[in-house]
């Protein structure tokens, strides 16, 4: 296995106020990728696959696999959230999960937020 290989199973499940919302994190890394689902709703949502390019300018490219797939900013979100991943370390693919409530530039910030102080880990290699 290489240096970046998979180290170990990790599983992340946290709950807080979004907002005004109850919202339910689960973070999952895998060998080959991460699953990350965040759900206001009680359930998965809409599922995107989150890939990115690294040549020399990180393009990231957001590919709806279930539900609303015409959703500019669910695909807004699911993009914001696979560069925050990749800024802190993690380089495997995300599958995202997103059933949320409402799709405002709040609650975005309210995740985001969340995500960087409680949920994801910093990839330590």
């Amino acid at each position: 296995m290489s240096s970046d290989a998979y180290r170990g199973r990790y599983v992340r499940h946290f709950n807080t106020i979004c907002g005004t919302c109850h919202t339910d994190f689960v973070f999952e890394r895998f060998e080959d990728r991460i699953l990350l689902v965040i759900s206001q709703l009680q359930g998965l949502g809409s599922i995107f696959s989150v890939t990115f390019d690294s040549s020399e300018n990180t393009i990231f490219d957001v590919v709806p696999l279930l539900g609303k797939r015409d959703d500019e900013n669910l695909i807004v979100f699911a993009r914001t959230i696979g560069e925050l991943l990749h800024s802190l370390g993690h380089q495997r693919p995300l599958v995202l999960c997103l059933a949320l409530k409402g799709t405002e530039k709040e609650v975005l910030d309210a995740i985001v937020e969340a995500l960087k102080n409680d949920v994801v880990p910093p990839y330590s290699h």
